[in-house]
């Protein structure tokens, strides 16, 4: 059985998060128009999940569990909650068209309701972050039965609001990241699957 990995070092996470900072600078500057600020702040909120990944490494390390569970939760709010509700939100706000803007919100409060029913089971059931190796584990088993990366029901889903959502988008650079993302995604899924949670 295989667990969801993250992470090869604090130090790794944190040189993310500096280097995400940077571009989100870069993108805030380069934005044009207020509907461009979501797309914009995206390398920044990704800069926060890496530096909580850094804690996260540095709390797990010192055995703080305390620490480890509050930075677990954290994280998981990212990776279940913010990107499937943020992502749909992010189209429906750079849509113009009045008839795509209006399915880009439908998709949005969908996408909301999955997030937030994901990260409340997870927030009931918390789940158990290890080092393992050179890597930061969570174990989602003792609640799934499986490996959350194994089950079609909630990896397609999750898919759809945070990847598809933006490659049918209209706008150029939000279907380009998408593309992007979504290709690191598959690769990912592919060679090591276990490390889809921290995709």
């Amino acid at each position: 059985y295989y667990y969801p990995t993250m992470c090869f070092s604090a130090s790794a996470s944190f040189v993310a998060s500096a280097v995400l900072t940077g571009i989100g600078i870069y993108a805030l500057h380069k934005q044009k128009g207020t509907s461009q600020w979501p797309l914009a702040i995206i390398p920044f909120i990704f800069a926060i999940q890496q530096a909580i990944e850094g804690f996260l490494w540095l709390s797990l390390t010192k055995w703080e569990n305390t620490g480890a569970v509050v930075l677990s939760s954290i994280f998981l709010f990212f990776a279940f909650f913010f990107w499937p509700s943020y992502m749909p939100w992010v189209a429906a706000k750079l849509e113009t068209n009045p008839a795509r803007k209006k399915l880009h919100t439908q998709i949005w409060y969908i996408g909301l309701t999955f997030g937030s029913a994901l990260y409340l089971f997870f927030l009931l059931k918390p789940v158990s972050a290890y080092v393992n190796g050179n890597s930061i584990c969570y174990s989602y088993y003792p609640y799934l039965g499986t490996d959350f990366n194994t089950l079609p029901w909630l990896v397609v889903p999750y898919v759809g609001f945070t990847v598809l959502t933006g490659i049918v988008s209209k706008n150029r650079v939000f279907k380009l990241f998408s593309v992007l993302a979504g290709t690191l995604m598959l690769i990912a899924w592919y060679f090591h699957h276990e490390t889809f949670t921290s995709t």
